[in-house]
């Protein structure tokens, strides 16, 4: 069976369109540098600078019934390196604070990276990643 060169020519663009759609930029300091927002509950802000990362998840009443900041809120600091970024809690600390490491990638004014500001190794220097899922942010 024969196909005709407008089909083929109309196939050729699709897969080209298709193909282009799912490159990633380059991850640098400027391209991250931004605002934020989680994609689905959109409850979730990453600011990011060249200082570090500011996670603002909101507010919930503790058990006195005062609003505070929900957990994994607060700054981080970040180093990239290749197509990844290291992440670390302890962005004030006089010690050295340990790194981290997450795929990270962005495409266009999405940023794909996983939930490191639920995990409980930020708090108790250990690393467990058995409950970590994916996020989607998009630029503001």
């Amino acid at each position: 069976m024969k196909t005709s060169l407008p089909l083929k020519i109309l196939m050729l663009g699709a897969w080209l369109l298709l193909i282009s759609s799912c490159t990633t930029d380059t991850v640098t300091p400027a391209s991250l540098r931004g605002t934020w927002v989680e994609r689905t509950v959109r409850q979730d802000t990453l600011i990011i600078n060249k200082d570090g990362i500011n996670v603002r998840r909101g507010k919930a009443p503790n058990a006195s019934g005062y609003l505070i900041p929900k957990i994994g809120s607060g700054f981080y600091s970040y180093e990239l390196k290749g197509g990844s970024i290291f992440i670390s809690r302890s962005m004030f600390s006089s010690s050295m604070p340990t790194l981290f490491e997450y795929p990270v990638e962005i495409s266009g004014k999405k940023l794909t990276l996983p939930n490191f500001y639920e995990l409980q190794h930020h708090y108790f220097g250990e690393e467990d990643r058995s409950g970590q899922k994916t996020l989607r942010f998009e630029r503001l």
